[in-house]
C-alpha cells in the first residue's frame, strides 16, 4: 500500500512539473495572443542606458511580432502598476541590488555601467514570461557585444 501511495505521489508531482514555469496571470500567453506589449518607462535624461533600454525593448517584442505601448511614469508608480499586472515590463534605471526586487521580478542584467548592473521588472509571479525575457536577454547580448 505504501509503494502504490509512493508511486502515485511521484506520478502527481513530476505530471504537475509538466506546468512549470507558469503565469499565473499568463503574461507571456496576453502578448503573444493580442500582439501587444505594455511597458511602464521613467523617462529622465536622453543617455546610453536610455538608448540600450529602447533597443532591447523593441527588439523583444519583435520576438513576440508584438507592437509597443510605452506608458511614462514615476518609478514607484509604475512598479506598482507591474505588482497589479497593469503592464508586463519596467524599464526605468532599474539597479539589480534594487529594493523592489523582492517585490518584483528582475531579469538578468543586460547592461553594466561603472560597475552597476540593470535589470528590466516584470510582474511577480510570472515565470514563464520570466523565462522568456531571461533567455531572450541571454541571445540579445551574444549578438550585441556591446551589451555587457
Amino acid at each position: 500500500m505504501i509503494r502504490k501511495l509512493s508511486l502515485l505521489f511521484i506520478t502527481f508531482f513530476f505530471l504537475s512539473a509538466c506546468q512549470f514555469p507558469a503565469d499565473p496571470d499568463k503574461t507571456l500567453e496576453k502578448i503573444e495572443m493580442i500582439k501587444k506589449m505594455k511597458v511602464g518607462w521613467c523617462g529622465g535624461p536622453f543617455d546610453e542606458l536610455v538608448l540600450k533600454e529602447k533597443d532591447l525593448i523593441n527588439a523583444l517584442s519583435q520576438t513576440l511580432d508584438a507592437t509597443v505601448t510605452w506608458e511614462s511614469d514615476l518609478q514607484e508608480v509604475l512598479f506598482e502598476k507591474l505588482e497589479e499586472n497593469k503592464l508586463q515590463v519596467v524599464v526605468c534605471r532599474i539597479k539589480e541590488n534594487s529594493p523592489w526586487k523582492d517585490k518584483l521580478a528582475f531579469t538578468t542584467p543586460f547592461f553594466i555601467h561603472k560597475k552597476e548592473k540593470f535589470v528590466l521588472a516584470l510582474p511577480p509571479g510570472e515565470n514563464a514570461w520570466l523565462k522568456y525575457v531571461n533567455e531572450f536577454i541571454v541571445q540579445f547580448k551574444e549578438k550585441n557585444d556591446q551589451y555587457f
